[in-house]
């Protein structure tokens, strides 16, 4: 009787060890009753419930309190923008919530606006904002139907141009009637597109920098079968430079080895400066160095060139 009271339970010891184990899970060496999960559950949720129906209502109440109501309103870096047109592209007035945008959407709405380069927004707590800016320089005035608008050196077309601005910087002429006829399919048929004026300020600053030995009234930007060209005008309008498209710099180089040869045979002194024949009237003509390997020059016959 012991013997066989022995070997029952020798077969029934595991089977009970086995079913001890399915009624209960091992997590981390340590024995958890299932019993006790519907308990953690209803914990969890009233932990959730609670944050969800306070956080929300104290995230709203400080958005709408007067001690987060914006008091000052810091811009740095302008030269020649008003710091209240900042303030409107801004779209944040003093008394509204420092909550109501985030510096990332601030910065975005100053960065749409052509006249600015760049911007950075920083919220300081409870009330103040720093708005830090860079403009674009403009470069040149475009003349387009009689308006006058400024030029960065990227070719973005900035704000109007004001009286002073006109004398100041290179004039860049667009037709626009007869740009809307080259390039109906374009957006802005009207005018080039911004990296075909980008080339014509670039070749405006060229001169003015001295690049051709003489100064110019104006470039124009006129639409070609492939690409479009680009010409010149001396002060007086009695010189015509056709220059065409690229490589700026070899054709300047050209164009003023050419104008200092005809200048020292106008007055018969070599090494006379172009600028003044240009300035005295006396060097008149038209100059295409659209290929600067052949040059072609003609001069007016009263002027005595070849």
């Amino acid at each position: 009787m012991r013997l066989a009271w022995t070997a029952a339970l020798r077969r029934g010891g595991p089977r009970r060890g086995a079913a001890t184990l399915g009624r209960t899970r091992r997590f981390s060496g340590s024995v958890v009753d299932p019993r006790s999960w519907p308990i953690r559950n209803v914990v969890f949720l009233a932990l959730a419930g609670g944050i969800f129906f306070t956080v929300g209502p104290l995230m709203r109440y400080c958005k709408d309190h007067r001690y987060f109501a914006v008091r000052a309103i810091e811009i740095e870096g302008l030269e020649r923008l008003d710091a209240s047109k900042v303030r409107m592209w801004l779209g944040m007035v003093e008394g509204s919530s420092i909550w109501q945008a985030s510096p990332q959407e601030l910065q975005a709405r100053l960065e749409a606006q052509p006249a600015i380069a760049a911007a950075e927004v920083q919220r300081y707590l409870p009330d103040r904002l720093k708005i830090t800016v860079r403009e674009r320089r403009p470069r040149a005035v475009l003349r387009t139907d009689g308006a006058y608008f400024l030029l960065d050196q990227t070719g973005a077309v900035l704000d109007p141009a004001a009286s002073d601005e006109l004398n100041e910087l290179p004039i860049v002429s667009v037709d626009a009637d007869v740009w809307r006829r080259a390039h109906p399919e374009r957006a802005q048929p009207e005018l080039p597109l911004p990296r075909e004026l980008r080339e014509a300020v670039r070749v405006a600053h060229l001169f003015e920098t001295g690049a051709a030995g003489i100064r110019i009234s104006e470039v124009v930007l006129r639409p070609g079968h492939e690409r479009p060209a680009v010409e010149a005008y001396s002060e007086d309008g009695r010189l015509a430079m056709r220059l065409g498209w690229g490589s700026w710099r070899d054709k300047l180089y050209a164009l003023r080895s050419v104008l200092a040869h005809a200048s020292s045979a106008l007055s018969g002194t070599p090494g006379t400066d172009a600028s003044e024949e240009v300035a005295m009237g006396r060097l008149a003509g038209s100059v295409d160095v659209s290929d600067p390997s052949t040059v072609v020059a003609r001069w007016l016959p009263s002027q005595g060139l070849s």
